[in-house]
């Protein structure tokens, strides 16, 4: 694999908080999903940040796009297999599965972003909000993520950065992505998974 989990991680921060001044201020270290860590200056980020404009701001915090973030990786990273020197994509009736049990509904989206959404939830759970989920999709190439409600605010913040950080994720495997349009359809895919 040509990418380490160190560079990975510190594209898809970038590629997130595009724009945003603090991130001159971003340090990414560890060779693995144990070890992985970030910082990056606190507080909230600019209203145009990736490819995204907020008014006035984004819902959440440098911290909390950054910790998620850097808990997607170490899920996706924990795949990885030295013999063939890649990230495995997520076993899709596995993952539906898991998420189903957790959200109360099966998940519209592929496999490539349940890393995400599971450290989401961890996130959620952990500040004491109930992940609870009326329907988690794709549209227009990001995921749309609808709550019970109950997630708290923090818990609301977790969920607008996961959205947000979707926008910079493969749909099919959960690498570094783009936005594609085919045909009207916007779809998130690395270049492994262009043309899936």
């Amino acid at each position: 694999m040509t990418v380490d989990i160190i560079s990975e991680t510190r594209a898809l921060i970038k590629r997130a908080l595009q724009g945003d001044p603090a991130l001159a201020s971003l340090a990414v270290v560890g060779r693995t999903p144990d070890t992985l860590t970030a910082t990056i200056s606190p507080g909230i980020p600019p209203g145009k940040i990736g490819r995204t404009q907020y008014s006035p701001a984004p819902p959440f915090s440098r911290e909390v796009l950054v910790d998620l973030a850097l808990r997607a990786q170490r899920r996706r990273w924990q795949r990885y297999d030295p013999r063939t020197a890649s990230i495995p994509d997520p076993v899709r009736s596995v993952v539906d599965a898991r998420l189903h049990d957790r959200l109360g509904v099966w998940p519209e989206h592929r496999s490539g972003w349940c890393d995400l959404i599971e450290a989401a939830v961890d996130m959620i759970e952990e500040t004491g909000g109930d992940p609870r989920t009326s329907q988690i999709k794709e549209k227009f190439g990001d995921l749309r993520w609808y709550t019970h409600g109950l997630e708290g605010v923090v818990g609301g913040q977790i969920v607008d950065a996961a959205e947000h950080l979707s926008a910079c994720l493969c749909e099919k495997c959960g690498a570094l992505g783009r936005t594609l349009k085919d045909s009207g359809w916007y779809r998130m895919r690395c270049g492994s998974h262009e043309y899936e």
